[in-house]
């Protein structure tokens, strides 16, 4: 399979960076030679999802160990049998997840369960008397979650929520970053959005699969401010940030986790996280074949010319050597 660098970035707000363990934002990368797993996930801001940071942070977990299992026992041809088989497959795979996220988030609850003082600081009346009553404790820990494989021969990328995907499919240097990937839940209007913790979350998911690999792929969460348009001097210029991690590779990571710190203070989010992979040797690979095609095209019917020619005139000398020694006996 292609070579891929990869990067996962987390901002906070400036003037929140002392509280770097408790952002709700929280991203994952898995790789090996046969296949790269990566996923964000993002939690909930009002005062009921106050678990949401840890929430987040299952999510990519659980995630991640589903996606893994997937590439290591689904191949393409399975994949791309047809379309009943595909989504019996992807809705077993969004199944794991959920189950996994709530493993996680029980087990949690059973070590550490809620103390007063969360429930005391809970604005919503309704999810307090909830969690007092025992009553939809995993809503404590909500968050959405946007997750990717890359294998040799395809793509899958899937979310719940209101996480974004973005790829860049043609390894060329006016290619464009496509966001429109994952078929959007309309559900996910203005504040709400759908979550792990939903009881219909199962039927929330979205996904998307392709029969080929991408040239780069972003999955991002924490905003819906993220654009690739560079008409929008405020928001994360993807094409650029693409074109650049593949010419200049990870030192971009910097760059990268400054202007999504600028984004989180313009637009006063508490936090943005975005993780993403690149085929490493993209434009070398381009070149390659750009000099493949004009050798081919122009260069090769000139070298069976000049073959020809060369021929002709070694014949042509190896007669004139023997006619003059020839000539010269005879005198």
């Amino acid at each position: 399979m292609d070579k891929y660098q990869g990067l996962s970035v987390c901002a906070c707000h400036p003037e929140k960076k002392g509280n770097q363990d408790q952002s709700k934002g929280c991203g994952i990368i898995h790789r090996n030679d046969e296949y790269e797993v990566l996923a964000v996930s993002a939690g909930g801001k009002q005062t009921q999802y106050f678990r949401s940071h840890l929430g987040a942070r299952f999510a990519v977990e659980a995630a991640s160990d589903a996606l893994r299992a997937f590439a290591s026992s689904v191949t393409r041809d399975m994949l791309f049998a047809d379309e009943r088989n595909q989504s019996r497959l992807l809705r077993q795979l969004e199944g794991s997840i959920i189950t996994a996220w709530k493993a996680l988030v029980r087990a949690h609850l059973k070590t550490y369960p809620f103390q007063p003082e969360e429930i005391k600081a809970i604005r919503n009346n309704k999810y307090k008397e909830n969690y007092k009553k025992g009553i939809d404790l995993e809503y404590a820990y909500r968050a959405n979650v946007t997750a990717a494989i890359v294998a040799k021969d395809y793509c899958l990328m899937l979310q719940n929520g209101d996480g974004e995907c973005w790829i860049m499919k043609n390894r060329s240097r006016s290619a464009k970053i496509r966001k429109d990937t994952i078929p959007k839940n309309d559900k996910c209007e203005k504040e709400y959005s759908t979550a792990m913790c939903d009881k219909t979350a199962l039927r929330e998911f979205r996904y998307c699969c392709l029969d080929t690999t991408p040239a780069a792929i972003f999955l991002a969460a924490g905003s819906r401010q993220l654009y690739s348009d560079k008409a929008k001097e405020d928001s994360v210029n993807l094409d650029q940030i693409a074109h650049e991690l593949m010419l200049k590779g990870a030192d971009r990571n910097t760059r990268l986790k400054e202007k999504l710190a600028s984004l989180c203070r313009k637009e006063k989010l508490d936090y943005l996280c975005m993780a993403c992979l690149w085929t490493e040797d993209i434009w070398s690979k381009r070149l390659k074949t750009q000099i493949r095609a004009v050798w081919e095209k122009y260069c090769l019917p000139f070298k069976k010319i000049a073959y020809f020619i060369g021929s002709a005139v070694f014949l042509l000398l190896i007669f004139l050597i023997v006619y003059m020694g020839f000539t010269l006996e005879c005198v």
